[in-house]
Order: structure tokens, then sequence, then C-alpha cells
């Protein structure tokens, strides 16, 4: 997530989480006109088995946004929203690296953890920690062009996204238009388009591009420019060995109410986010590691739809899953993940370290 892009997606989830608040102390006072209720609900959704439950602890909580491991798993790098911050994990000691605000999507270059590069909405930059020297790599002082998600190859070019960012003409929202990767080279000097596209993230060895385009996943062979479709999905990240990628998925299912059998226009929306894991040698095989989970809210469904039975326009009922799965990052081992989550029973962002077995 870069910040530009991740400010919505946190005031959306602000937003809804708000709503169940107000919903819930307001449970008598339902709109009769057609429209969504943000609530949740176990009858909806399976609870977590306690095996579930157990397969992740929460490893740190508040603000890691885009972590980052170094090549021997000993530091993580991650952004807070405005500064980057790098963790010692041998010595659990954390320095804040930059100072300039708006800085999200750090990596370190490839075998070098004293040059890392990382975003603002006015372009990439690279960073000597070390010397503290910042120079911008490429860029654009205008406000519409945001920039986002660099990535070091092995010969130490850059690629990196762009998108211009309009607002809607009501105001509400924002629009944006022509996302395109690019390449960069270390001195800035050459630069070339590689495709369109959001989010990429190469390979370790260099020769697959993971990108985004139309809420999907796909990978490009970068010798034969070929595409393919992985999935559906968002924040793509490679295994440690290549052979797998983590990825969440953003899902809406919408199911018929059938308390009150002569209404036919009573709806619950279930909006959920979970991590996958794609065999990247066979992407038929696909492994969902986290579960959506749903407050019980049981009552206030049943109130909504008995106080609205009668309605003939059509009524949605939004519940939100209570955690909400974004960034991921593995570990130099190959059954551990890093996850950005944001869990809504509590009102905060964690990061999440999952263990699993893939066989």
């Amino acid at each position: 997530m870069n910040k530009r892009f991740m400010k919505y997606g946190l005031a959306a989830i602000i937003i809804t989480y708000s709503a169940v608040l107000i919903n819930i102390n307001y449970s008598d006072k339902y709109n009769k006109q057609s429209g969504d209720k943000d609530i949740n609900s176990n009858k909806v959704s399976a609870s977590v088995s306690e095996d579930e439950k157990n397969r992740y602890t929460v490893a740190y909580e508040g603000a890691y946004f885009n972590p980052y491991f170094n090549s021997n798993g000993t530091k993580l790098l991650y952004s807070s929203g405005d500064n980057i911050y790098e963790m010692d994990l041998l010595k659990n000691k954390t320095v804040q690296i930059t100072t300039l605000n708006n800085c999200y999507n750090p990596i370190y270059e490839n075998g070098n953890d004293n040059v890392i590069a990382f975003a603002r909405n006015n372009g990439i930059f690279i960073m000597d920690i070390n010397k503290k020297d910042i120079k911008r790599l490429t860029g654009s002082e205008n406000p519409e062009v945001s920039y986002a998600k660099p990535n070091f190859t092995t010969e130490g070019d850059i690629i990196y996204f762009k998108v211009t960012v309009l607002p809607k003409p009501d105001g509400h929202g924002f629009v944006e238009k022509e996302p395109a990767i690019y390449k960069v080279s270390k001195d800035g000097k050459k630069e070339e388009k590689l495709l369109d596209g959001y989010n990429p993230v190469i390979s370790r060895d260099s020769k697959k591009l993971l990108y985004e385009m139309n809420n999907n996943i796909y990978v490009m062979d970068l010798q034969t420019k070929t595409s393919k479709l992985v999935d559906s999905g968002k924040y793509a990240a490679w295994s440690s060995d290549g052979k797998y990628i983590s990825y969440a998925k953003f899902e809406r299912d919408i199911e018929h109410y059938t308390k009150f059998k002569q209404q036919k226009k009573l709806y619950i929306d279930k909006e959920y986010s979970n991590i996958y894991i794609a065999d990247m040698e066979n992407l038929k095989k696909k492994y969902k590691i986290t579960k959506e989970e749903f407050q019980d809210r049981e009552k206030e469904i049943s109130d909504w739809s008995n106080d609205i039975k009668n309605t003939t326009e059509e009524q949605h009922f939004l519940i939100v899953s209570k955690m909400a799965y974004f960034d991921s990052v593995w570990s130099n081992s190959k059954d551990e993940i890093y996850v950005s989550a944001y869990d809504g029973d509590k009102a905060n962002f964690e990061l999440l370290k999952f263990r699993f077995n893939k066989k």
C-alpha cells in the first residue's frame, strides 16, 4: 500500500467501523429507504476454529505498513504511514530512518542493508542510511501524479509504478488514470515504460514480475514479455525461494435474507478479505491461510429486517469481517509470513505472523 492510496483504504475502514458503532448504538433507528447498513454478524459466516486462530500470532501492534526483510532476515523495514523505520530483530531495537514525512514502500538494495529505496507522492528516492544521503531518482512535482512500489533489480536498477490521481467530478473519491510500470537506471539517466499496471514486485532473480491490473494479479516473464493471470487480488509478495506468492483478496458476497418469505428484496452483503498463497509452478494450487471472522450481531439484523419487512424497495445490510488484510512479506523461512492487518475489534493495525504447512 502506498500512502496516497492507503489513506483512502484506511479511511474506508475507519468509516465502516464507525458506522458499525453508530448502528450498534442506534439499532432502533433504521433508514427505511434503500441503502446499506454496516454491522457484523456470525449469522452469515462460519466462526474461526481454534486451529485457525493458532496459526498466527500478533508480532507487533501498530502501524507496520509495507514490511520488508533484509536478505538474512535480521532486519525489518516498514512505514509508519509517514516515515520509514528499521527494526533490528536481534537487538529488538527500532530506528527512524527518514524525517521527510509521506514516505512509504521501503525496500533494501539487494545484498546491501545500508542502501534503501522508498516512494513519496512526488517520486522514487534512494537513501544511503549510514551517510543519511537521500536523492530523488525520478519524480514529478505535479500533485496529480503519484509514485509507488520501488523494486531493485539484480543490476541495481529500479522498477516502480506511477499513476495520475484525479478527484471525481462529484467530489467523492478519486479516479486513477494511466497506471504504468517503469524501469529507471540506478543513476536515473535512463528510463523506460515496461507495461500498464500497478504494484510491481520483481522476483529475486529479476526474471519475473508480479503486477496488478483491473483487480487481478498477473506474472510477466521479463525475457519473453508474456504475462499470465495468477488470481484476483492485491499486494502480492514473493516467497524467499520464488516458488510461491502471497496476496490479499477482497471479496463481497450477497445473499437473500429469508426470514420473511414474502419479502424477496432483503439482502445481506458480506465484505471480507483473506490472505492466499499461490504455487507459481502450478497456479491451480492455491491455499487460503486466513479465515473471515464476524462478530455476533444477529439481533441487529433481525431488528433491521423486521423494521423494513414491508418495504417494496431493495434493501441491503452490509456486514464487514473484523479483520482486513493488506501487505504481506515472507521471512527467510518458507513457512512464515508477516501480514499487515486491521483488527476491527481493537480498532488498530497489527503485524501478524503466520506459520503454515503448504503440504
